[in-house]
């Protein structure tokens, strides 16, 4: 049984490789979507989960980096709820951010867009950040920790988006070009809500873990002196 310090410096070690492989993950994307030139939503929704990765596996890394260096004189009760509130902020930035990609495919529905123009390099891009994103969910849930969970949670959506993103490019290039921003918008909208489940969550545990007398409501009748009136 690992003890509290070890978990810490192990998520931080977990988090530090998902960022490296994220870093390139995001560079490849960045060139789909050049290849593509820009025209895909769908692609260019994934570039975007990407930068959030990596954004997400930051702030996890230094959460985690500055509770395993806390200063227990300054902080006797420690840090921990470091990694509710970088989860909390995560999880808002991920949902808006996704969130402005639903309101591009509606634009685009409605305004109509030109059809995207899908490599097959693209493709095998996606195909191998699947394969990538699976080995590292299965990695990031044998562990019970937040920051852990939270990576889980990340590399999971990843699964699942661009298993819908290769499809919904499928469907654009070859069936109808409206499957672009329609799958633009499923992808983003299933990210936004997971996030937004996330962070109603986060703001659950860290009530939950606040001491009784960091709850309680000071009822007016008593004064700031501790001495009631």
């Amino acid at each position: 049984m690992e003890n509290k310090e070890d978990a810490t410096k192990a998520d931080q070690r977990i988090s530090t490789v998902v960022l490296s492989i994220n870093l390139g993950l995001l560079l490849a994307k960045a060139f789909s979507t050049w290849l593509t030139h820009g025209s895909s939503l769908s692609i260019i929704s994934t570039l975007l989960d990407s930068i959030v990765d990596i954004t997400s596996g930051v702030a996890v890394w230094y959460a985690t980096h500055l509770i395993i260096n806390t200063d227990t004189w300054h902080y006797p009760r420690g840090r921990e709820n470091l990694e509710n509130m970088s989860l909390l902020f995560l999880s808002g930035v991920m949902g808006v951010a996704n969130l402005q990609v639903v309101w591009d495919s509606v634009r685009a529905l409605i305004f109509g867009k030109p059809p995207p123009d899908i490599t097959p390099v693209s493709l095998l891009i996606l195909l191998s950040t699947i394969l990538i994103k699976i080995v590292l969910f299965t990695w990031c849930s044998k562990r019970k920790s937040k920051s852990a969970e939270i990576l889980a949670t990340d590399q999971r959506n990843d699964v699942v988006t661009n298993s819908v993103v290769i499809v919904g490019a499928a469907l654009s290039e070859y069936v109808a070009p409206v499957a672009d921003p329609i799958t633009a918008a499923l992808v983003s909208g299933y990210i936004a809500w997971n996030w937004f489940e996330l962070v109603k969550e986060q703001i659950y545990q860290i009530l939950e873990s606040l001491e009784f007398v960091d709850k309680a409501f000071v009822h007016p009748d008593h004064s700031l002196d501790g001495k009631d009136k």
